[in-house]
C-alpha cells in the first residue's frame, strides 16, 4: 500500500450524507450497535475520521442468546485504518437471521 492521492480526498463536511445512524465515537471509546436482522438482511456502513485510525468489526449471533462479543461469531474481523480523507464503506449479508 501507499499513500492515498489526493484525487480522491473528500470534504469531511459533505462526505456523510443523511444516513439512519450518524455518531461521533472519540479517541479511545468504543461504540457498539446491536441490530436484529433476518436471513439475507444486508447491513451496509460508512466512516471516516477527523484525525488518525479507527477500528471496526461486526459479530453475529445467530442464537439471539449471547451475552458478549466472546459469544459471538466474528463475520468481518477487527480492521484498523487510519480514514481522515477517505472515508471508509462496506456491508455484510446475512446467510440466517440473528443478532450482529
Amino acid at each position: 500500500m501507499g499513500p492515498v492521492p489526493s484525487d480522491y480526498f473528500v470534504d469531511p463536511k459533505t462526505a456523510m450524507p443523511d444516513y439512519d445512524q450518524l455518531t461521533t465515537v472519540y479517541a479511545g471509546d468504543k461504540h457498539l450497535i446491536s441490530i436484529r436482522i433476518k436471513e439475507k438482511s444486508r447491513i451496509c456502513w460508512q466512516y471516516m475520521t477527523d484525525d488518525d485510525d479507527i477500528g471496526f468489526a461486526i459479530h453475529f449471533d445467530p442464537s439471539f442468546q449471547a451475552n458478549n462479543l466472546t459469544e459471538m461469531e466474528v463475520v468481518f474481523p477487527y480492521i484498523r485504518l487510519e480514514c481522515t480523507n477517505v472515508p471508509i464503506s462496506g456491508h455484510y449479508v446475512a446467510e440466517k437471521a440473528g443478532n450482529c
